[in-house]
């Protein structure tokens, strides 16, 4: 019996300490919070300005059409440029202007390049910043430009043909960080490709759709043949005719 007794208190004793025996042997504290590990990768096409208001960024002058970044087709660039000196403690050109960024890129027939002015509050008529487009055959003539489309986006619809060119976006008045797109040109409702774009209105769910084939089942009417044309993309018909832009609703 008196071995069974001291072994009772022996786990009593030891389940009285358990709760402090953590804590022994050091005097480290519990682990708290978490760690998250991953990586980031940038969208193909995506590219960066090689001359940005950020002091710590590299650098390498891009002002002139002999120091024009190499783009790809598509590409989306983010950039900045300013007039004049920006004043501003800290700023790679708090003293000196950055007033263009020129780009080289290869570019085909009917494809748009768009200049979004990030930092337009698109009432104003500052920053006022345009854009333009050379043959790299003559990087003295202007080929196309948009200067003052709308406040803030610029746009070059339809290149007439296809070729290297260098663009040039410059800042008029004022300074703003951008982005840049070379893209294909949208077909809107009335063929012509600035119908259609970011800025206009749009109805959630609804698409305009033009067929590269125009021609419908010849054994059907007009409305079941477009119908079925709907459905064979897993759309809707609701309005338009072969030849035309139509109206599809998704679902």
């Amino acid at each position: 019996m008196s071995f069974l007794k001291s072994f009772r208190k022996v786990l009593v004793i030891l389940f009285m300490i358990s709760p402090i025996l953590p804590g022994c042997g050091g005097n480290e504290d519990p682990p708290t919070g978490f760690t998250i590990g991953g990586s980031i990768t940038a969208a193909s096409g995506s590219a960066i300005d090689s001359d940005v208001n950020d002091p710590h960024a590299s650098f390498i002058d891009n002002n002139n059409f002999a120091n024009a970044v190499q783009l790809p087709n598509p590409a989306s660039v983010g950039g900045f440029v300013t007039n004049s000196a920006t004043g501003n403690t800290g700023d790679r050109f708090a003293s000196i202007p950055d007033q263009s960024d020129w780009y080289q890129a290869s570019l085909t027939a009917g494809q748009s390049i768009t200049l979004n002015i990030s930092d337009h509050d698109g009432v104003s008529t500052l920053p006022n910043l345009d854009l333009y487009l050379y043959a790299t055959s003559d990087p003295t003539t202007v080929v196309s430009s948009s200067v003052g489309l709308t406040n803030n986006v610029e746009r070059i619809d339809n290149i007439a043909t296809g070729g290297t060119y260098f663009i040039e976006i410059r800042a008029i008045q004022g300074k703003s960080n951008y982005v840049l797109t070379i893209g294909q040109a949208l077909a809107g409702a009335g063929g012509a490709p600035d119908d259609l774009n970011i800025e206009a209105e749009f109805v959630p769910g609804e698409v305009i759709v033009t067929f590269k084939d125009n021609t419908m089942p010849a054994t059907f009417s007009a409305s079941t043949a477009l119908a079925m044309r709907a459905e064979s993309i897993g759309m809707q018909a609701v309005a338009g005719r072969s030849g035309i832009p139509m109206l599809f609703r998704l679902g």
